[in-house]
């Protein structure tokens, strides 16, 4: 599911819908949920509020396409709720 979050960026890049930059900072912030999704669950659900709130700016400083930020936002919704709860009693 990440990597295809990290496709949406790819795509987002090549149409200009979102500059080099942006859509670097955004691949590092998936990147790291990928590498916590095994070890830590809890901590893979911070990248991804992480990554929702760098989303978030982009589209209200409007550095991201509608369209765009309606995907990823649709794919960080989908993995939020695949992510393993971390709770422990």
């Amino acid at each position: 599911m990440v990597t295809g979050l990290i496709a949406v960026v790819d795509s987002l890049e090549q149409r200009d819908e979102l500059d080099d930059g942006d859509a670097r900072s955004l691949r590092r912030r998936l990147e790291d949920v990928a590498k916590r999704l095994e070890r830590d669950p809890e901590k893979a659900r911070d990248k991804l509020e992480d990554f929702a709130e760098k989303l978030a700016d982009l589209q209200e400083d409007e550095d991201i396409s509608q369209s765009g930020f309606d995907a990823l936002a649709a794919g960080v919704t989908q993995l939020a709720v695949a992510l393993p709860s971390g709770a422990r009693d």
